[in-house]
């Protein structure tokens, strides 16, 4: 008898340490999970966080369904060694999410915190997964609470 989806979800927020919001995608359909599950594996190994890797699959950074989970760890590994921390490039970039985020920037200066996860999100696809994401929250704060 196959796993029931919330056991899946409990034993995934157990083993790593994932929000909910990424167990939601992950468990959609058993592609994507086994994906997941095999990419996670894989992460530990070449010692890659396994949130980053959740994160990727989740914002669709790559096409898992032509791409093995090695070499989409491999790609997060060669992305993270590009890494821009230029503040004037994630200004840029911030500015081009904000314009892009109505909804979401409207959402987060209301008070709903977690809004402020898809802008990251937009910046990342922006930067094509090379903006360095403790940066670009720290300068998404700065420029929304005004």
């Amino acid at each position: 008898m196959p796993e029931l989806p919330e056991i899946i979800k409990d034993r995934l927020r157990n083993n790593y340490k994932l929000p909910q919001e990424y167990l939601d995608v992950l468990t959609k359909d058993k592609f994507t999970l086994d994906f997941a599950e095999k990419a996670f594996r894989q992460a530990l190994k070449k010692k890659v966080d396994v949130r980053t890797v959740a994160s990727a699959i989740v914002n669709q950074k790559a096409d898992i369904k032509s791409i093995l989970p090695e070499k989409f760890i491999e790609d997060l590994l060669d992305m993270k060694r590009e890494v821009v921390s230029d503040k004037g490039t994630l200004d840029l970039w911030v500015q081009e999410a904000i314009s892009q985020s109505p909804q979401a920037v409207n959402d987060y200066q209301r008070g709903k915190l977690e809004a402020l996860a898809p802008v990251i999100g937009k910046v990342m696809q922006l930067s094509k997964g090379k903006a360095n994401p403790v940066l670009v929250k720290k300068i998404l704060e700065a420029k929304l609470k005004n």
